[in-house]
């Protein structure tokens, strides 16, 4: 048996590193306890330095927050996600699929700089075409490539880009 889970997170409208490892739990019906800090508060000021030794989140606790054993950054807490709990489906269940799921999320972790700076998260509202420029257009057609191959090499007869829910529809959602 693990610990409780406690996911330290920012606001998920606005926070896409925040929202992939909460989408990711709740995707794959993993308990946990969620614990906003607001950013730019009097609260972020107090507590990030006790919750999270990066002073970013998101941040997983295993044990009580603060007390038990930490894993930061999304890639690693899908990696760690995955470790606790090995039959979840964080990964695809092949070693090929699980590689490019691996990569996918990789890419979209640290490529994509022209459409994270031009067209930045926010999920309560809506501003179709604003922030487009050529950079962010070859943005968007690699990330269609990549969701098209993916679909078509592991996509088989599920509904997510390799057929049951995984890390890599977690990274993407955001």
């Amino acid at each position: 048996m693990t610990a409780p889970l406690t996911l330290i997170i920012g606001n998920k409208n606005y926070s896409s590193w925040s929202m992939r490892p909460w989408v990711l739990l709740r995707g794959l019906g993993i308990s946990f306890h969620e614990r906003q800090l607001k950013f730019h508060t009097q609260e972020w000021d107090e507590n990030i330095g006790r919750l999270s030794p990066s002073r970013m989140v998101p941040v997983l606790w295993e044990g009580e927050p603060g007390d038990g054993f930490a894993t930061w950054d999304t890639l690693a807490i899908a990696e760690r996600v995955h470790e606790l709990f090995p039959r979840a489906g964080v990964w695809p269940p092949d070693a090929q699929g699980r590689a490019r799921a691996r990569s996918l999320c990789a890419e979209f972790h640290s490529g994509f700089r022209a459409i994270r700076g031009a067209m930045p998260m926010n999920i309560r509202n809506r501003y179709p075409g604003k922030g487009m420029n050529p950079d962010v257009a070859k943005d968007i057609e690699r990330i269609s490539a990549l969701w098209i191959e993916a679909r078509s090499a592991f996509g088989g007869k599920g509904p997510f880009l390799f057929g049951a829910f995984c890390a890599v529809c977690s990274d993407i959602a955001a």
